[in-house]
């Protein structure tokens, strides 16, 4: 599966009656989706309003605008999407499956020969001192409990624009990081939300893709600087099956897509590609979430200790001995094979990368009381139509989630 994750800054201005967007060829981004042609394309910083929606040649669109935007706003800000190239939705089924916090989207993909589900977050998560008032660890802290349900049932992909400069913060464990890899941060700057973005990694199992996998580079480059705030993570134990992870500068896509052109509407955001290898319907995640056992071994992860099979002389000529009788039979030469690696797993230290999933010690069951609640008065807020309970359940709603920010600080500081 081809995938990318793109800021682009705004989708396209678009009709100004018409509630579809589209872009002309010649527009930048249709040029760099046509580029890369991916099989599915998540774009973060839509600007779309209402029930606007994205139309491109060939894709089909899932989308997420803002709910809430200021009466004078021209376009509107942040919303994410994705665009699922047709053909392949003729083998895959594409749902949304979740909306529940602002600028965050799940899709889930169900294969329909295999059966394999494969699920997609796309997030963009304004920065500090937005006009945008969000709440970002509460927003992250919902991310890792949807991340934690959907990996228990398919495969896991979250990408977008966070935010979040992470520096060299740890997203893993050591002796998870000896099997996955160092990262190598090109980024060495950290900051508030990328500090609650690795403590999120950190309690849902997800590690950080950029760094460890292919060509890195900054993921924003523009007159304020360089820096790293976009990103593709997944599960740990998902982490093999990523592959071709790149990131490509807006330079570098102007130099090979259009270098001889001027006034184009260029994002300051690189583009991220990468593949998610696919696996046989036989031992496909879903077939393995069915079976505990399976599901359990899918986890181990191997690890060669400090004098690997120096004290297994005997077993390698054995092995050499029953090679020399083989003669050209296949079937004496899938049994040596398979005492083979019998014999080389037997040396290796088994580790199992799967992340004991607790939540943190500071929470409290009355701060689980207080986010439902806060939850309940945001979602009769956003369902309410009518002009004067609006503002009522609106100001509830801002009430419950001063309250449930004020007893989170409360009991860090206790805590602590």
């Amino acid at each position: 599966v081809s995938m990318m994750c793109w800021n682009v800054a705004g989708w396209s201005k678009g009709e100004v009656f018409s509630s579809v967007k589209s872009v002309d060829k010649n527009d930048f981004r249709a040029k760099v989706i046509n580029y890369y042609n991916p099989d599915i394309a998540c774009l973060v910083e839509t600007w779309l309003k209402e029930d606007e929606e994205v139309e491109f040649d060939g894709f089909r669109w899932f989308g997420r605008n803002r709910s809430q935007l200021n009466r004078k706003a021209v376009r509107g800000s942040g919303g994410v999407g994705m665009l699922v190239k047709s053909s392949w939705c003729q083998v895959w089924l594409g749902e949304i499956i979740s909306v529940e916090a602002e600028d965050i989207m799940w899709v889930k993909f169900v294969n329909k020969q295999t059966m394999e589900v494969l699920f997609v977050a796309v997030c963009y998560i304004p920065p500090v001192g937005s006009s945008r008032d969000v709440d970002t660890e509460e927003r992250l802290r919902v991310l890792s409990d949807q991340v934690q349900k959907y990996q228990l049932e398919g495969r896991v992909v979250v990408c977008g624009d966070f935010n979040a400069r992470c520096g060299n913060l740890k997203d893993l464990d050591d002796d998870v990081n000896v099997i996955i890899g160092d990262r190598k941060s090109i980024d060495p700057m950290k900051n508030g939300q990328g500090e609650l973005l690795v403590e999120c990694m950190q309690s849902s199992g997800l590690c950080f893709v950029n760094g460890r996998k292919g060509n890195d580079d900054f993921t924003s480059v523009s007159n304020k600087g360089c820096s790293v705030v976009d990103y593709c993570l997944v599960p740990t134990e998902d982490f093999s099956y990523i592959d071709d992870f790149a990131v490509t500068t807006m330079s570098k896509c102007e130099a090979v897509l259009c270098a001889n052109e001027e006034g184009l509407r260029i994002p300051d955001h690189s583009v991220l590609t990468w593949k998610v290898l696919a696996v046989d319907g036989v031992d496909s995640f879903s077939h393995c979430d069915s079976n505990p056992a399976l599901r359990e071994a899918s986890q181990i992860k191997y690890v060669v200790p400090e004098g690997y099979m120096l004290n297994e002389t005997s077993f390698i000529h054995y092995i050499i001995h029953d090679l020399k009788l083989v003669a050209g039979d296949q079937g004496k030469l899938d049994e040596v094979y398979g005492e083979l690696c019998d014999g080389l797993r037997r040396g290796l230290k088994a580790v199992n990368c799967r992340r004991k999933k607790t939540s943190q010690p500071w929470f409290t069951a009355n701060l689980a009381e207080l986010r439902n609640s806060m939850h309940k008065s945001e979602a009769r807020w956003l369902k309410c139509t009518t002009g004067d309970d609006r503002v009522v359940y609106r100001n509830e709603y801002l009430k419950a989630r001063q309250s449930y920010s004020k007893a989170v600080k409360k009991a860090k500081r206790e805590f602590q």
